[in-house]
């Protein structure tokens, strides 16, 4: 209480400013501390007005504290790029590629002057794991770092960077004294699905390349299902997920048995950072799920933030239940069809085989009675 208390009075005259501010609610911002404690622990009034004198003097640590944090070099730099993607998915054998301007960062003590650079780097801290990157180059005074990208860049460059300068500053003293000033960066990017190259996705609308239609997936009565929604961006996504465009409700329970005892061995629907798993399925949970990712950061400076999504379903399919018999026919079908040909060709063979042993009998024939000069018989003596 004392602390918060004198923290107001530093506040107040350091900004030469408190006769601004309307003399009851000073009163009531330093009293009201001081009549709650004095309420809640039943103190003597002479000792409550006592507490409130102490209460408005300043705390002199704290203020120097203060003092020296605002003299304390800080970092600077232009905050956050955007990588403009164009669709809602890729993939990691053919990642997205954007151009992305370079990120910076400098260290001051009083917000205007610089202070010189003996070495900074790069961190990129989210998603994980972290990445480090030596500043690419610096500018001649060597005062600014910059972190250049590829050109163009891949769509893995998203995430939040930290800024980590090496410097040196004046203490009071007029000593030098080497600090380490550190600042966060972002890469922010709209949600992108990053799936496997060979994965098929369907737009739902021509022209929208940020909702999709995956294959349907069939599981048999009693199966589980697992449906990934594999979104990255940043900031990162949030994801929710949806049965037939209605938000599903997670709180459903299975019926309890020998192995689902505990209420989290009995839930219906787990969910991961990017994936629905579906327990025990049965004939109501035939729908379409759909997930759907969203985030939000400002383009520009001075803008509102703006939210982004993309979308991504999947048919959740549950078979007949003597849906096996209609391939069955068909296969059975096929391998009679299959017989018949081949006894037919057999056939077909078979009488070709016979027609010509007759011929050739009839020559001998010929022979053997006297034909003439053993000649071959024409067909008109064959006839006869």
């Amino acid at each position: 209480m004392l602390t918060t208390s004198s923290s107001l009075f530093y506040y107040f005259n350091k900004n030469k400013n408190y006769y601004y501010f309307p003399l009851l609610n000073l009163i009531k911002k330093l009293i009201h501390p001081c009549l709650n404690y004095y309420r809640q622990n039943k103190i003597k009034f002479p000792y409550f007005l006592l507490l409130i004198l102490l209460s408005t003097f300043p705390n002199k640590n704290e203020a120097n504290n203060n003092i020296q944090r605002r003299h304390s070099p800080f970092a600077q730099g232009n905050l956050f790029v955007v990588f403009d993607a164009k669709s809602g998915r890729s993939s990691t054998q053919s990642p997205q590629m954007a151009n992305l301007s370079a990120l910076w960062c400098q260290a001051t003590s009083n917000g205007k002057d610089v202070l010189r650079i003996k070495e900074a780097r790069f961190v990129r801290v989210l998603p994980k794991p972290e990445e480090i990157h030596e500043a690419s180059r610096y500018n001649g005074a060597r005062t600014r770092a910059f972190l250049e990208f590829d050109s163009p860049a891949p769509i893995t460059s998203v995430g939040k960077y930290r800024c980590e300068i090496n410097t040196t500053t004046n203490t009071e003293e007029g000593e030098e004294k080497r600090v380490t000033v550190v600042g966060n960066l972002f890469v922010n990017m709209r949600p992108v699905l990053i799936l496997n190259a060979t994965t098929r996705l369907d737009q739902v609308e021509d022209g929208n390349f940020f909702s999709w239609i995956g294959s349907a997936k069939t599981v048999p009565l009693g199966g589980d299902v697992f449906i990934e929604c594999p979104a990255i961006g940043y900031p990162l996504p949030e994801i929710r997920w949806f049965k037939d465009n209605r938000p599903l409700n997670t709180s459903v329970l299975l019926p309890p048995d020998k192995m689902r005892k505990t209420i989290s061995s009995r839930r219906k629907y787990v969910l991961t950072a990017k994936a629905l798993y579906i327990r025990s399925i049965d004939v109501d949970d035939e729908a379409t799920y759909k997930c759907l990712a969203t985030n939000s950061f400002t383009e520009e400076f001075g803008r509102p933030p703006r939210e982004f999504q993309v979308t991504l379903e999947h048919y959740v399919r549950i078979p007949l239940a003597m849906s096996w018999i209609i391939p069955l026919i068909i296969i059975i079908a096929s391998l009679l069809l299959l017989a018949l040909i081949i006894w037919g060709c057999s056939q077909k063979d078979r009488n070709k085989r016979n027609q010509y042993n007759v011929a050739q009998k009839e020559k001998k024939h010929f022979r053997a009675s006297g034909g003439e000069g053993g000649r071959p018989p024409t067909e008109d003596e064959l006839d006869d």
